[in-house]
């Protein structure tokens, strides 16, 4: 995880049996709308999803969208969530890191820090995730 590889990490706790581990871990994603294409390759279009126009009239055919939504359309709640786990000392502090490293909880991963360059990387981590998120306007 300290590589950028989550999705490999997720992945391997799908492989070792640890499925809702890896739920946690997968509840990061931003949620986005994905154009449907004919050659199966999605272009993004925008995040976060914004809310469309319903019809004018209720027996007025909705039109089919031309999108796919993807991510957790549930993130403010998972983030939530998985701060109050990390706030709470049930897990083992390593557990805690992995969450805290995918929702911004600075001190968990902290606790974990061997050196002085973990506590850098630590920091400029947390500092990207949140003015990535000011950019977007969004709760990080």
């Amino acid at each position: 995880m300290r590589t950028g590889a989550l999705t490999d990490a997720i992945a391997y706790c799908i492989e070792s049996g640890h499925n809702m581990r890896a739920v946690a871990l997968k509840g990061y994603e931003f949620t986005m709308k994905v154009l449907k294409s004919e050659s199966g390759d999605p272009d993004i279009v925008h995040a976060p999803v914004q809310s469309e126009f319903p019809p004018d009239s209720r027996r007025q055919a909705r039109p089919v969208p031309d999108f796919i939504v993807t991510g957790n359309c549930k993130r403010d709640m998972w983030k939530m969530i998985t701060w109050e786990i990390c706030e709470m000392n049930k897990l083992g502090k390593y557990d805690r890191a992995a969450l805290g490293s995918v929702c911004g909880h600075r001190q968990s991963m902290l606790d974990v820090a061997n050196s002085w360059h973990d506590y850098v990387c630590i920091i400029i981590l947390n500092l990207k995730l949140s003015s990535f998120a000011n950019n977007l306007g969004i709760f990080y």
